[in-house]
């Protein structure tokens, strides 16, 4: 029996294949490491590098510049190459913008405002969050076009955050880590975390009343607390996670990838952590061993005072060719503290598993995880097997004929 694949067809759907839906519907499972891009580079944004996101053009970086620990954004456009970008250079880099808390915005610094930390991309907004000694927590507003300053954004402490100090004794004050990051669901919902938690919480504003430019106003909505989202591990036991670094969620909202880790020591569940958002129970963990079994490296060296740390994350699909050197769609960060600086790791993965005759579909069907997509090039695949993964199949460059003999 033959079956042929003149486009994309799902596990399930072919005669030949018996199909089996686990897990989130989507196929947004990212865990192929693809390759890193910069690697261990200097550049404008690594100085304490700290967030990552994006919106349809550029990317967008968070540091602490190390100089008196200033606070700043960086975006870039997307076709630049990542490792040789200034913004000192304009003929060369016109896209480049940079705002400083302590050059744009000192008022801030007054009030306490001392650390950026992960960051997110909503409707024409970056959000930025923000460690403080201030009263009130608040994340940050900025115009993506420009980087202007739009406002705050008051996080309610209740329920309280548990802080840095629930982790480690760090000598830092408690709010120090009061809000280290902030993801937004396709609804537009905001979450956030401290660390070493057991959950995070959803939160919810009213976009419709956040305008896109200085209003004078410097609050510009207090966010309302909505639930208590209890994190769970794949045994179906509540699941305690170290230090927060970053979260982002799939295109769908079906996955959420929180990236959890720090410079000083590993943690049992550092790495990047992949949970279904219907249950909030985590479906993959990534692995720190260069396990040639498991596709999904990320690999990270602690250390103190010297070290490398995870820090940013971001869902964006560049298999288009426009970011020069990067493919994949999940994109992670490392920020590497050397002596003499910073230095910048980002990760990227995918989640397309590419194969033809010679590789065989077999060897994709037992390398593939519950939300793969298999990429057959144009052939024949003279097999016959069973699917029990949720996989999509795909062919490019022509017909691909699965399956022996010559009739159905």
């Amino acid at each position: 029996m033959q079956t042929i694949l003149p486009a994309t067809l799902r596990a399930g759907l072919c005669g030949v294949i018996l199909g089996a839906a686990a897990g989130a519907e989507s196929y947004e499972a990212y865990y192929l490491f693809t390759g890193e891009f910069p690697h261990n580079e200097g550049t404008i944004y690594s100085d304490n590098f700290q967030g990552l996101t994006h919106d349809a053009n550029n990317w967008f970086f968070s540091t602490n510049l190390t100089d008196n620990n200033h606070p700043t954004l960086f975006r870039v456009p997307v076709e630049y190459d990542l490792r040789h970008v200034r913004d000192d250079l304009p003929e060369q880099y016109p896209g480049v913008i940079r705002r400083s808390l302590h050059a744009n915005l000192p008022h801030l610094v007054t009030l306490g405002y001392h650390h950026f930390g992960d960051i997110s991309y909503y409707n024409g907004w970056v959000i930025v969050a923000t460690e403080s000694n201030a009263t009130l927590d608040a994340m940050l507003l900025f115009r993506a076009s420009d980087l202007q300053y739009i406002g705050r954004l008051l996080v309610p402490n209740d329920p309280p955050r548990p802080s840095w100090l629930n982790c480690m004794n760090s000598g830092n004050p408690p709010e120090a880590r009061s809000l280290g990051w902030v993801a937004v669901d396709p609804d537009g919902f905001l979450y956030t975390s401290g660390d070493c938690v057991s959950s995070i919480y959803r939160y919810s504003i009213d976009w419709n009343n956040v305008p896109n430019q200085w209003t004078g106003t410097e609050y510009l909505e207090v966010l309302t607390y909505e639930e208590t989202n209890q994190l769970w591990d794949e045994a179906g036991y509540p699941l305690v996670v170290g230090h927060t670094q970053g979260g982002v969620f799939s295109e769908s909202g079906d996955l959420f990838y929180l990236l959890v880790g720090q410079i000083h020591d590993h943690d049992p569940n550092e790495g990047i952590n992949v949970f279904n958002t219907e249950i909030w129970q985590r479906v993959r963990q990534s692995d720190n061993q260069s396990d040639p079994a498991d596709p999904f490296d990320y690999n990270f060296d602690p250390g103190s005072p010297y070290g490398e740390e995870p820090e940013g994350i971001t869902i964006w699909d560049l298999d288009d060719g426009r970011a020069p050197n990067i493919r994949g769609q999940l994109h992670v960060g490392k920020a590497d503290w050397e002596i003499d600086g910073y230095d910048i790791y980002l990760d990227h993965y995918t989640n397309v598993i590419d194969t033809n005759p010679v590789t065989t579909l077999g060897w994709a069907n037992g390398f593939a995880w519950d939300g793969a997509r298999i990429r057959l090039q144009a052939g024949n695949y003279p097999e016959t097997l069973v699917i029990t993964k949720r996989v999509e199949l795909s062919g490019s460059g022509g017909d691909v004929v699965i399956g022996a003999g010559v009739g159905p």
